[in-house]
């Protein structure tokens, strides 16, 4: 019979802060005799994440939420660290650099080394961890720390949770990869956008609030029109893969530019041999829908079959602008 799991209740972020806190003091040298293995696996930890050699670490001091900061690490006697710890969330209202300011202040005169950790246990797009990298702190992922945990073998219950707890969330995120799209769970759709982040560097995603409940949509291949204030772009709903245009402050009358965009799209899909159909409703904003794939590829297998979709949707939107652009220049004439 599956054990229940500690991590199954304590699911916010402040559970995962007391875990990484706790391990992380196990780091310190004075624990050594009372637990080998805990000790060796949160020096292990500590290293990885600030690249501080682990026979270096003799004593360490944790504490969690001082001046908002997740959890803070004082080793030996001349470094601090700042761990940014995050679970579904991400970094908000400019965090990371008042942390930063508020360690390097505090500590001035007192440590000469400092180190910053973003650690994301959950998924989050490649380009929101780049903007964090770029601000000087590492990022620390689910996958970097399950390899470290892997390496545990001792009996606490509690490293045991925990790793079980990751492998659950880690294994949902790759779930898209044998289920149905239809029975994707939330982390299925965030692994499915990340390998696509792979194959489209300019792919973006994230969750989308509207009056419907919102989705988890992805959106990339944007296209500019040369000769007015319109761009198309291939976006997906957490399951409606979408021909999208969007128009500019300058576009008055989008009525007629999308129903430009829909006739060209429409000619276009059959030369490609794919299924487009016309949304439920169309919109009239400055962002609309303006064909839905009837088909698309329902399970991703090795993702060939579905790659060869998706590039032949970003060559219907190349040509969909180039159309219109020469529909337009030909009016003008």
């Amino acid at each position: 019979m599956e054990r229940p799991n500690l991590f199954d209740y304590a699911t916010s972020e402040l559970s995962q802060d007391a875990f990484f806190a706790w391990l992380l003091k196990w780091a310190s040298h004075e624990y050594l005799d009372t637990d080998s293995e805990l000790s060796n696996l949160g020096r292990r930890m500590l290293s990885r994440m600030t690249g501080i050699d682990e026979d270096s670490i003799r004593s360490v001091e944790v504490g969690r939420q001082w001046e908002n900061i997740d959890i803070w690490v004082e080793v030996n006697d001349d470094t601090f660290v700042v761990i940014e710890d995050k679970t579904g969330t991400a970094e908000h209202d400019n965090q990371l650099e008042r942390y930063r300011k508020t360690a390097e202040d505090w500590y001035a005169g007192k440590r000469d080394r400092f180190h910053y950790v973003y650690l994301k246990t959950g998924n989050e797009p490649a380009s929101s961890l780049k903007a964090i990298e770029e601000r000087g702190y590492g990022v620390f992922s689910r996958r970097d720390v399950l390899d470290i945990l892997a390496s545990y073998s001792g009996d606490d219950s509690i490293v045991k949770d925990f790793t079980a707890h990751l492998e659950s969330l880690e294994n949902d995120t790759a779930s898209f990869r044998m289920l149905p799209m239809a029975e994707w769970p939330w982390h299925a759709w965030e692994g499915f956008y990340m390998e696509l982040e792979k194959w489209y560097p300019g792919l973006d995603w994230r969750y989308v609030a509207n009056p419907s409940g919102g989705f988890l949509g992805a959106w990339w291949h944007f296209v500019d029109a040369g000769t007015d204030d319109v761009e198309m772009y291939f976006q997906i709903e957490q399951g409606r893969f979408c021909f999208k245009l969007s128009c500019g402050d300058g576009i008055s009358d989008t009525r007629t530019v999308r129903t430009r965009f829909f006739e060209i799209l429409l000619d276009k899909s059959v030369q490609h041999g794919i299924d487009i159909v016309k949304p439920a409703r169309f919109g009239n904003g400055y962002t609309m829908t303006v064909g839905i794939l009837q088909k698309p590829v329902d399970c991703f297998g090795d993702g060939t079959a579905l790659r060869s979709l998706l590039d032949n949707c970003c060559s219907i939107v190349d040509e969909c602008v180039e159309e219109f652009d020469r529909r337009s220049m030909k009016a003008s004439e």
